[in-house]
């Protein structure tokens, strides 16, 4: 874990660095990354935000994300945020990007797809007890920000609905399981020539 120059003044960071410091995210450090059922968490104290000690605190590097569903990320996500003081919260600010892999929905043909999300959202600490389980809050515990579990709901809500190789993709042939996409099976003739 490393510092990058950054704005405000007063306290120190996580890992006992000025606040003037920006949080860079490149490796393990004691007490940030937290590990649980092989996925890794990566928290970081923004109480001198919310307490109003630092006017900025700046939020970048390298992220592991888990699959969802059938893609899977070789290359963790690339986080650059800025997390400032809002009338009531914090405001997030910034971007991540990341590079999915996975199957096209209708011919299962390889599929490659970069990812970006801006981010640009307001927190507003509340009760941890009435919280909606998918809501945003839920990436604030207290004075610990889940760079993580932000990093999973940006990368979910930039998932499409549907992998697909192309948008004309013609799938498979339900028949023979020819990919239609190189060309017509002797399947789709017969049908052809049944319904002329």
């Amino acid at each position: 874990m490393g510092a990058a120059g950054g704005k405000g003044g007063g306290g120190l960071t996580p890992l006992g660095l000025p606040a003037t410091m920006g949080v860079v995210l490149e490796g393990p450090a004691p007490g940030t990354l937290v590990a649980c059922h092989g996925l890794l968490y990566v928290k970081i104290d923004v109480g001198s935000v919310l307490a109003g000690q630092l006017r900025e605190l700046p939020v970048s590097g390298r992220v592991p994300v888990g699959a969802f569903e059938d893609v899977t990320f070789p290359q963790p996500a690339e986080v650059d945020l800025s997390v400032t003081r809002a009338a009531r919260g914090l405001l997030l600010r910034g971007q991540v990007r990341v590079r999915g892999e996975g199957s096209c929905s209708r011919c299962l043909a390889p599929v490659a797809l970069d990812l970006e999300d801006e981010v640009d959202e307001a927190i507003v600490p509340g009760s941890e007890g009435q919280r909606d389980p998918l809501a945003l809050e839920n990436v604030l515990h207290g004075t610990m920000l889940d760079v993580g579990d932000l990093v999973r709901q940006a990368v979910d809500a930039a998932l499409p609905l549907r992998l697909l190789c192309r948008e004309d993709c013609a799938g498979l042939c339900p028949q023979c399981g020819a990919n239609r996409n190189e060309g017509a099976c002797a399947c789709t003739e017969e049908e052809d020539d049944g319904q002329s």
